[in-house]
């Protein structure tokens, strides 16, 4: 039986940063693990306005927002990273 190893292995893992869904604006001196950016892996969803304007809430389309260190499986690198991890199987 194979047991899979804890995927923290940040060094090696495909992040945001390095993804072709997201999208960031480029922050001059800051590492792509700082910036913020846009998840356009799917359509934009439904959500609440965090503004409240006269005590109303308005409902918009957006992208969820992430920084470019975050991870996600929907990476298209990430299944040969989640392979590269697992451990050999237990012999005892």
């Amino acid at each position: 039986m194979s047991h899979p190893k804890k995927m923290n292995d940040t060094a090696s893992r495909p992040t945001c940063a390095t993804c072709p869904f997201w999208s960031a604006e480029l922050a001059e001196g800051e590492s792509p693990e700082d910036w913020a950016g846009q998840c356009r892996r799917y359509a934009p969803r439904a959500a609440m306005d965090r503004v409240i304007k006269e005590q109303d809430y308005s409902d918009f389309p957006t992208w969820p927002e992430t920084s470019g260190g975050e991870w996600c499986g929907d990476h298209p690198d990430f299944p040969n990273y989640a392979r590269g991890k697992a451990m050999p199987p237990r012999t005892d």
